[in-house]
């Protein structure tokens, strides 16, 4: 038997989970910015290319992080929206069911 959280509780939820989810975003597009003008400078001073392959694989990896974060973020909005819609009554549902 599943357990019902009262619809304020979940909100309060989805918006906190939200709120950490934007936070770590953030925090992956600095480290992306970061390893993007490092790698910037590690071609400019000619570095090894195992140097440039590691900071083009971390940059590859932010790239994915802040795909998949995107991807959470969107799901907590479609979650929190489809809870805040009320549902068609039944006899609504039969006039506009054709």
């Amino acid at each position: 038997m599943a357990v019902r959280v009262e619809p304020a509780v979940q909100r309060e939820r989805d918006d906190t989970r939200k709120t950490i989810l934007e936070d770590e975003l953030a925090s992956e597009a600095r480290q992306l910015a970061d390893a993007q003008a490092e790698l910037r400078g590690a071609k400019a001073l000619s570095a090894s290319a195992g140097s440039v392959e590691e900071i083009a694989e971390r940059l590859a990896r932010h790239r994915q992080n802040i795909a998949e974060l995107g991807r959470e973020i969107g799901l907590v909005e479609r979650q929190r929206d489809s809870a805040n819609r009320k549902p068609i009554p039944p006899s609504v549902a039969q006039l506009t069911a054709g």
